[in-house]
């Protein structure tokens, strides 16, 4: 929309007002906010026209804390760049500072690689450094052996937090890639508009003669990237699992052992010796370390479990930066600099071959109106092109948004719905009534119990409910304005012809106009046909899929062996179980087995040979020191005993399955690694290419800064790599002209 200088006033102070006001509350808006903040000053959506507007506030005013809150308040939708430095390119492209603009590029590219290289350089050493994550154990986690299960919630916080940094580390360097796009594609759209522009000037001698090819512009929304957030999102249920289940296990144990050691406690009371009594303490403690090794292997297990999507994850971010790095390397080394040179010699040669005979056609009244038309029809066309650029931005934005939220939203739908499950129910009024208001004060208890615990759950999904709506209205509002711009796009372009041909049919009376910008022709028809090449540059279609490894599933024992192994102990857990109901003293002890929790931990085999010679060991040191041991006491060692023995068991199975997932880890890091040393010497291949390709460019570009000479178009033909054929010649030209044929840019 346009608006006239009092309108346009009135909006600027509104944005300045709305920025000092946000700095001073330290908050930020996207530029859907503004646009929406600005509906009462006749701002009727989001577009680039926002973009416009706050950078000529920002350059206009003279107060430099306006201009800071500009830059600190105001963001692009997707909050990844300030608008100021979202759109500085383009401002500085718009007001022909193109060695300015430039200069921007060079600083953001070496930004970009920069960060790049630095990451690649700390990929290897996050994901194997799992942290100091075995602590100083406290004396209650000596005796009951917590410390084991507490070492193995270290280890996974610690290999969780690298995991994340590498994970960041992508969407990162993705997003930065994305900015060097973006600022890429505003130079390539600009060379774009130059190319219309001059062809339609040439349809305007010419008519029918020439014909005019539209760029095909390479789409960098084709370009995909590995689901890190998905990736991460994985892994954090995983992780919360174990962190719950370390929780409950030391729970458990601590429950467990203060059981043991109450009875034990009772016993010394009872007894007029207490050296059997103090025999089961010990054995108690040693039962609840056992405890803590095998619920710890179970959990090491888990952690196993999760290092093995971790590592395949790491792996396939660490191939994937191998395509970033060259996309980058493709763009910074070859598509800008390209870009760049052309666009600021385009104008130049232009208007040297044919501003001289432009202006001796446009002498007539009925011309220079023509001309006039022409001119606000380019404007207009090349304004509406821009937003076109913009909203196809927004819309795939708001798209990937809306696809992200709406999953995060299903799994938030089922926490949502289980908070509401527990939800206490107000009583009726009856029930308040027979309690004496007991029930009511109980209820409001309650609910604020609730409300602690699932409170953050709730504000989740509501947030991310309301994100989705307004997502989904600003996605229809840039769709329409798309489907609106296209429709004035393409009546513009017919009446841009119309413009032309009647240019054309005032022009076609006199033949000495054509006679002379056709010895011209030549270099400008080369020279456009560099511009179109040049606004085609694209990214080869192998490198648009994420670099994908194949997941390694290594099964180093079968599963026939691991049954084996179970019907194993568990053949041998029912001969101890007998074995021990054979010697009791009273027949009626029947252990029981509780705890099962998912755990883990090592040496599985001695600690069964530890409960053996303990039991041993025990025995003889009660009957050497004459010790009277009292039923219960007896009934209580046996069932410690064998409760402990059973135990050992357990961890010989645990161990055992525990060690198989380390080695499958290891056999599939390694595989891993192997794969990535092949797509290390393929990129290194294709990199290679990419240096050649820029070290030919930079000297192109050298000899074009550097020479004395006039510059020839001849001289700018080496910057894209094109076949003899593709250059028209002098005798094609005057062939063409004589058959009646047309000549196609």
């Amino acid at each position: 929309m346009k608006q006239n200088p009092i309108q346009k006033t009135q909006i600027l102070a509104h944005i300045e007002k709305l920025a000092l006001q946000l700095f001073q509350e330290k908050k930020i808006y996207a530029r859907a906010d503004i646009a929406y903040d600005l509906k009462s000053s006749g701002i009727d959506g989001d577009s680039s026209l926002i973009d416009d507007l706050i950078h000529e506030l920002f350059n206009s005013t003279k107060k430099p804390e306006i201009q800071e809150a500009i830059e600190q308040v105001f963001y692009n939708n997707n909050f990844t760049r300030s608008i100021i430095d979202n759109s500085a390119i383009k401002q500085l492209i718009k007001s022909g500072e193109l060695n300015k603009a430039h200069e921007l590029f060079i600083t953001q590219e070496q930004k970009v690689k920069d960060l790049l290289t630095t990451f690649s350089g700390e990929m290897g050493a996050l994901i194997e450094y799992a942290g100091a994550f075995v602590k100083d154990k406290n004396l209650v986690a000596k005796v009951t052996g917590t410390y084991k299960v507490e070492n193995v919630k270290n280890k996974a916080e610690a290999l969780y937090q690298n995991y994340s940094k590498i994970v960041y580390g992508y969407i990162d360097a993705k997003q930065s890639v994305l900015n060097l796009i973006e600022d890429y594609s505003i130079i390539r759209t600009e060379i774009v508009n130059r190319y219309r522009e001059n062809v339609t000037r040439l349809t305007d001698i010419f008519g029918p003669a020439i014909k005019a090819v539209e760029p095909v512009i390479f789409d960098f929304d084709t370009i995909e990237y590995l689901q890190a957030d998905k990736m991460l999102e994985n892994i954090d249920l995983e992780f919360d699992s174990i962190m719950k289940s370390c929780e409950e296990v030391v729970a458990i144990i601590n429950d467990s052992i203060i059981n043991d050691l109450s009875q034990s406690s009772k016993l010394i009371g009872k007894s007029k010796d207490a050296k059997a009594a103090l025999a089961l303490a010990g054995v108690a403690i040693l039962k609840s370390h056992l405890k803590a090794t095998k619920h710890a292997t179970r959990l090491n297990q888990g952690v196993a479990l999760m290092r093995q999507k971790m590592d395949y994850d790491t792996s396939s971010i660490e191939a994937d930066l191998f395509r970033l790095q060259l996309i980058n390397k493709t763009i910074n080394e070859v598509s800008i600099p390209t870009a760049h040179i052309f666009q600021r010699k385009f104008d130049n040669l232009f208007n040297r071959e044919l501003e001289s005979v432009f202006e001796l056609f446009y002498q007539t009244a009925a011309l220079k109106d023509l001309k006039a038309e022409k001119d606000s029809l380019l404007s207009d066309s090349n304004n509406f092109n821009n937003q076109v650029v913009d909203h196809k931005n927004q819309v795939s934005n708001y798209e990937n948004r809306l696809s992200s939220n709406k999953m995060l939203l299903k799994d938030y739908r089922e926490l949502y719905q289980e908070s509401l499950a527990h939800k206490p129910k107000k009583p009726n009024a009856a029930k308040r009534l027979l309690t004496l208001g007991a029930k009511q004060k109980s209820y409001h208890r309650d609910i604020d119990e609730w409300h602690k615990i699932y409170e953050p759950v709730i504000k989740a999904y509501f947030d991310i409910n309301e994100d989705v709506k307004i997502d989904q209205e600003e996605l229809e509002h840039h769709q329409r304005a798309l489907q609106l711009k296209e429709i004035q796009l393409k009546k513009l372009s017919r009446e841009l012809d119309k413009n032309s041909t009647a240019i054309f049919n005032t022009i076609s009376e006199d033949d000495n106009i054509q006679e002379k910008l056709s010895k011209h022709l030549v270099p400008i028809i080369n020279l456009l046909r560099i511009g179109r090449k040049v606004a085609e540059l694209k990214i080869d279609s192998e490198f648009l899929a994420p670099i994908k490894i194949e997941q390694m599933n290594l099964e180093i024992l079968p599963d026939s062996t691991m049954q084996r192994l179970n019907e194993f102990t568990h053949s041998l857990k029912t001969e101890i179980t007998t074995a021990f109901k054979e010697v009791s003293l009273v027949d009626t002890i029947v252990p029981t087995k509780k705890d099962e929790v998912k755990t883990d931990e090592n040496n599985g085999s001695n600690n069964a040979n530890k409960i053996s010679k303990l039991t041993e060991l025990t025995s003889k040191k009660i009957a050497s020191d004459n010790v009277a041991i009292t039923k219960g006491q007896s009934l209580l060692m046996e069932k410690q005993i064998l409760d402990t023995a059973l135990i050992a068991i357990d961890i010989v199975e645990e161990t055992a399955k525990l060690k198989k997932l380390e080695i499958e880890n290891f056999l599939a890091r390694n595989l891993y690694e192997s794969k990535l040393e092949e797509l290390r010497q393929q990129f290194k291949t294709k990199v290679d290419a990419v240096n050649d390709r820029s070290q030919v460019l930079a000297q192109v570009i050298k000899s074009i800064n550097t020479s004395e000479q006039q510059l020839q178009v001849d001289s700018l033909k080496e910057l894209i790599e094109t076949e003899d054929d593709f250059w028209i010649t002098d005798m094609e030209v005057i062939a063409t002209f004589k058959s009646g044929k047309s000549i196609t840019i």
